[in-house]
């Protein structure tokens, strides 16, 4: 049987939403933690990524950018850096993905060597 917000496993969906956000390259827990106290779940951190470009973002003329940085200006951990646009736009770039095909993480981005290596660089066979 299951408890009400406990995995089979015995992790909460807390938890679980937390290591969701860990895949991503980059958030590590600190980050995963900030990330989500101020969107507690998945569906209100995909919802601030769909939602219309604030009126900042668009006095800024990132219009085309949407709220890919929403995430942008949120601190994490003891030392209060803040998360930057770059890993805003590739957490934004997971969240909201139509198509689960698509590449993702710094290959994607154009950080790796050649885009067509492996997530880890490693040459195919």
């Amino acid at each position: 049987f299951e408890v009400a917000g406990v995995k089979g496993n015995g992790r909460t969906y807390s938890e679980v939403y937390l290591n969701q956000l860990m895949q991503v390259h980059g958030v590590s827990s600190d980050r995963a933690i900030s990330v989500a106290s101020e969107y507690p779940t998945l569906f209100s951190l995909f919802s601030a990524f769909s939602s219309p470009p604030t009126s900042l973002s668009l006095s800024q003329g990132r219009e085309e950018e949407g709220n890919s940085e929403i995430l942008s200006e949120l601190t994490y951990g003891l030392s209060g850096k803040k998360l930057g646009g770059a890993l805003s736009k590739r957490i934004s770039k997971v969240v909201i993905s139509s198509r689960p095909s698509d590449p993702l993480g710094r290959w994607a981005e154009g950080e790796g060597e050649r885009g067509s290596r492996g997530e880890r660089g490693e040459r195919g066979s």
